[in-house]
């Protein structure tokens, strides 16, 4: 099974980390999702575990990719990740807290690492899609209950706002539960301080941040109750955006 094949290569990259880190605590260092990235890239050949008549643009070169990307994909790795953890022992000496923060920080790095690869795009779906992607999306909520109440539950009640603006005919675009989750799964990130730490150089992440934060920027002017929930987190966020500016090569 899918879940299967990744927790081997999850275990084996974990296994191939020098001794003195653990591929969890790495949260947000690039290279370990970098690595992770092209492992599963790799390995799954995503038109394989294609959903049948779905798919999004890839990258610079346009290439077409089967959406398994979040759909099916991210929905395996999250099982994969749970069963790493445990066996990792975060499911026996470590308290539950800690287990699901892993559990979190693997999920949002694999998302996040796709989004820096330009695998996915963050507009790629017609309108008609938003409520069989809901569902979707609820049901991997229901099927994995330590989230229902945590920063996933909150990211996405967060994006309905965009979606209801979408499906009453406003000119924002379509966006899918892909788009949708990438970047609602970054304001997350700002919501809940358990998912993340701000490390010293993280320079090639601040770019990933910017960019998200010209998203949700727009937002912010369209909707009233979306902006009352991040105005308080604005002095922070600006903070970071000035510690990390844009950093090109």
């Amino acid at each position: 099974m899918l879940e299967n094949e990744a927790r081997k290569d999850f275990l084996q990259f974990i296994a191939e980390l020098p001794e003195d880190e653990d591929g969890f605590e790495l949260g947000l260092h690039y290279g370990f999702f970098q690595k992770l990235a092209n492992v599963l890239k790799a390995e799954y050949r995503w038109q394989k575990y294609a959903m049948k008549n779905r798919s999004v643009q890839g990258g610079g070169e346009g290439q077409e990719f089967s959406e398994t990307l979040m759909d099916h994909m991210l929905h395996k790795f999250m099982i994969a990740s749970e069963m790493v953890a445990t066996e990792m022992g975060y499911g026996g000496h470590k308290s539950l807290e800690i287990r699901r923060r892993h559990l979190y920080l693997s999920f949002f790095m694999y998302g996040l690492g796709m989004a820096t690869y330009g695998e996915v795009s963050l507009m790629d779906k017609d309108t008609r899609d938003l409520s069989q992607e809901d569902d979707t999306f609820l049901n991997l909520l229901k099927n994995y209950p330590e989230v229902v109440h945590g920063p996933f539950r909150r990211a996405y009640e967060l994006s309905q706002e965009r979606d209801r603006a979408i499906l009453a005919g406003e000119s924002l675009g379509s966006i899918s539960v892909t788009g949708r989750f990438l970047w609602a799964i970054v304001v997350a990130t700002f919501l809940d301080k358990s998912l993340y730490e701000v490390r010293h150089g993280q320079l090639a992440f601040a770019n990933t941040f910017h960019n998200v934060w010209e998203d949700i920027q727009p937002l912010m002017r369209e909707f009233y109750s979306f902006r009352i929930k991040v105005l308080p987190l604005l002095p922070e966020i600006m903070e970071y955006m000035e510690r990390y500016p844009r950093w090109t090569e």
